[in-house]
């Protein structure tokens, strides 16, 4: 439901900033219909006071308006209160607003204008009404009708001489058509038009239905994409990079790994070579230990899918930015699902990144292999006692291998630093993105369906044009090469299967 007090406001500014206008404040004296329509937003004003309990700054103002009203008209006004709701209420100031914008021509933000300071004694004091204000309009109404009059004729007349050569045509043939509609009753529904189809505010590319046109928001856009772009980047030469690394466990690492200290009774050097080419299924896993690899990165389903996870939001959100705007609505706004897609996609790459962000997470991994895992857990080999020396093992492989855990290391922080300003910038977007301004859709609605009554009614009804965007600031999307290119290939093929 719209809140009280800022219908209560919008109906105290609306009124004071008519008193104030000179031209207003006589179309009050003057227009019976003006100033009934006035009266019954006073009287709305004086409603909300009384059932809702609202006021501006602890001042209710309804009976201050209504003195000013008998002041300009200089005759008894009868205020009361209704019953209608808060819905309807700003529904007729709503209308009220439109139709005093379109009948007096007057700007809108003069009238919804909330900077002025409102008091009891400058409501009375605007209300000014004298012989010299009176003069002073009337003189120009009957100016203006005059010069309205004088164009209207000299239309008329042209109108007339055009149609002239139209109408000797229509007497040559007027018999082959007079068949048809003399028995529908012809000639008396010749002429009774329908007024033209009104276009919905949702689908007409002047009207923007949010509350705000950050001008930061194009550029900002773009360089949201950019960090994207980066972020995604560094994680592909991270991923590639690792799959370059391919670690093999020769002779002496599982030497050292499967019994750095050789009990006394087993120092045969044959039977120690014997035991290395053996599918250690109980204790290891299956498979001969000898000269297996061990990768970072593999090739399979996994090594895909993260390349996946850094290339799409990538390639979706700098679609979505760099593209030209197709509407005013998304130049000023960012898209949900291209920053959802990247918040999505990117938070999970976040996990295979921290899984090698250090030299101690990347060990984490090799604790976790499968052949492995028994030497982390102090397990001994078979029936000798000997533990599998698992950091004896990693010691090998950091004299070995270090500068490229090193390379994964910072190549992982940088896609970290580079994924947080992503996801941290993608949400932040999502909370200054504009929102929908309802009451601005509300004030659309309501013009659209008095278009449709008017239109059902035969008759031409122009909406509110204050809803709408300066022309010069609309976004027409034009035909794509593609779109023009299928139109013209298709229809000539489907307007030749016709005939």
């Amino acid at each position: 439901m719209i809140d009280a007090k800022k219908v209560y406001k919008s109906l105290v500014y609306l009124s004071l900033n008519i008193i104030k206008n000179e031209k207003l404040r006589f179309e009050i004296f003057d227009k019976a219909n003006f100033r009934n329509d006035f009266v019954a937003q006073i009287n709305n004003m004086l409603t909300l006071e009384k059932d809702f309990d609202v006021n501006m700054d602890d001042v209710q103002l309804a009976q201050t308006f209504a003195k000013a009203i008998v002041k300009i008209t200089e005759s008894k006004q009868r205020f009361e209160k209704n019953e209608k709701t808060i819905d309807e209420i700003y529904a007729e100031y709503s209308s009220f607003l439109s139709e005093t914008i379109k009948q007096f021509e007057v700007g809108r933000n003069e009238l919804v204008n909330e900077t002025l300071k409102i008091t009891e004694e400058d409501i009375l004091y605007s209300a000014i009404m004298n012989e010299a204000i009176k003069s002073k309009y009337k003189d120009l109404e009957k100016t203006q009708k005059a010069e309205e009059e004088k164009n209207k004729q000299a239309e008329e007349a042209a109108k007339k001489q055009q149609e002239e050569p139209k109408k000797n045509n229509q007497n040559t043939n007027q018999g082959q058509g007079q068949g048809f509609f003399g028995g529908f009753g012809g000639p008396q529904y010749q002429g009774q038009g329908i007024g033209e189809m009104p276009i919905p505010p949702s689908r007409d590319p002047r009207f923007y239905p949010y509350n705000a046109k950050p001008q930061w928001m194009p550029i900002t856009k773009k360089v949201i994409a950019i960090i994207v772009v980066i972020a995604s980047i560094i994680l592909l030469i991270n991923n590639i990079y690792m799959m370059t690394i391919k670690i093999t466990f020769p002779e002496a690492y599982w030497r050292e790994f499967l019994f750095n200290k050789i009990p006394p009774n087993f120092n045969d050097e044959a039977f120690w070579k014997s035991v290395l080419n053996l599918k250690l299924i109980t204790d290891l896993g299956a498979g001969k230990v000898v000269n297996i690899p061990f990768d970072l990165q593999g090739i399979g389903f996994k090594s895909v899918f993260n390349f996946i996870l850094g290339i799409l939001p990538a390639i979706y959100i700098s679609f979505d930015a760099f593209r030209k705007p197709r509407s005013i609505k998304e130049k000023y706004r960012m898209n949900f699902f291209p920053v959802m897609f990247v918040v999505i996609f990117l938070g999970m790459s976040l996990f295979p990144v921290i899984s090698v962000l250090t030299e101690g997470n990347i060990k984490d991994l090799f604790k976790n292999n499968p052949f492995l895992r028994a030497g982390a857990d102090g397990q001994t080999l078979f029936a000798t006692g000997t533990k599998l020396n698992f950091d004896g093992l990693w010691n090998l492989l950091s004299n070995d291998y270090g500068h490229k855990f090193s390379t994964v290391s910072i190549f992982s922080i940088m896609s970290l630093v580079f994924i947080s300003l992503s996801l941290v910038a993608a949400i932040t977007i999502l909370v200054l993105n504009p929102k929908l301004d309802r009451q601005k859709q509300m004030r659309a609605n309501a013009e659209f369906q008095k278009a449709m009554m008017y239109m059902s009614q035969g008759q031409s009804y122009q909406m509110d044009q204050s809803l709408y965007d300066n022309p010069d600031e609309v976004i027409i999307k034009n035909p794509s090469k593609f779109s023009i290119w299928w139109n013209k290939t298709f229809k000539k093929k489907k307007d030749s299967d016709k005939k």
